[in-house]
């Protein structure tokens, strides 16, 4: 299979923020680098080369970030791999969730205790 057609069908209309390839398999990548990543653009030129997807051990592992919040990653399945789309599940209704004001302000109390008392025998605050 071709890595950029597979990863460029699998992409569709998404927008791409950022992209990480690696690889398990040292005949799967045909350079030296074990890993790839950057933009949609600079990856895509890196990616247009033949590996096997079939029956057996996966060779190729990513990311791929969007612009919507979701992503994509390599899995196997049934010794094939593929690129798996997700998002994040929605959090339950009953979730207890600290307002981000609560935890600023938390996090400014323990940092105004800290600054407040000094460190013994650390010169800098002594």
């Amino acid at each position: 299979m071709n890595a950029k057609n597979e990863l460029l069908e699998h992409i569709k209309d998404r927008e791409v923020i950022y992209v990480e390839i690696s690889q398990i398999n040292y005949l799967a990548f045909p350079f030296s680098q074990s890993s790839i990543q950057g933009t949609l653009a600079e990856v895509l030129s890196l990616m247009d080369f033949e590996y096997d997807a079939e029956y057996g051990a996966q060779e190729l592992f990513g990311t791929i970030w969007y612009s919507d919040g979701t992503w994509s990653d390599r899995e196997e399945y049934d010794g094939s791999g593929n690129w798996k789309h997700r998002k994040c599940p929605p959090l339950p209704k009953d979730a207890s969730i600290m307002d981000k004001n609560a935890l600023l302000n938390k996090f400014r109390k323990i940092f105004l205790y800290n600054a407040a008392t000094p460190l013994q025998g650390n010169l800098i605050t002594n």
